[in-house]
């Protein structure tokens, strides 16, 4: 996926390729979460689709699994509400600046931010295992 880049030439198709990889990036997210977004964009990369649009289909992503494990949550009856209704407002103020912050970037700057988030996510990853 890493020759892939955001060079907006193509819609987003659902095919034999990109759902098992949505489907892999969906459970990943649910058993470990931290940087399934940044999997998805290297996978919209790699087909080619403009990044505003993989942004917004990341965020589509994101959405679909908190809703998922909301209905877990609530249907055991295990969620904290106070702790949920701040995740909540955090995550649509966060969407809107990282919208905002998306329009400006061009597309070559994108890459490279993207690896260094990678980098960032499994550093953080294996210093909260080596704790």
């Amino acid at each position: 996926m890493g020759k892939g880049n955001f060079e907006g030439t193509e819609d987003f198709r659902l095919n034999k390729k990109i759902a098992p990889a949505l489907l892999g990036i969906g459970m990943y997210d649910g058993m470990f979460g931290p940087g399934s977004s940044t999997l998805a964009l290297y996978l919209y990369a790699s087909q080619k689709i403009a990044y505003i649009r993989a942004v917004g289909l990341a965020r589509i992503g994101v959405f679909a699994s908190c809703f998922g494990a909301s209905i877990t949550y609530i249907s055991t009856g295990k969620i904290i509400w106070p702790l949920t209704i701040a995740l909540m407002l955090g995550a649509i103020v966060g969407a809107q600046l990282g919208v905002r912050l998306a329009r400006k970037l061009k597309s070559e700057q994108v890459k490279p931010l993207l690896r260094l988030v990678t980098v960032l996510l499994i550093v953080q990853i294996v210093a909260d295992y080596l704790k």
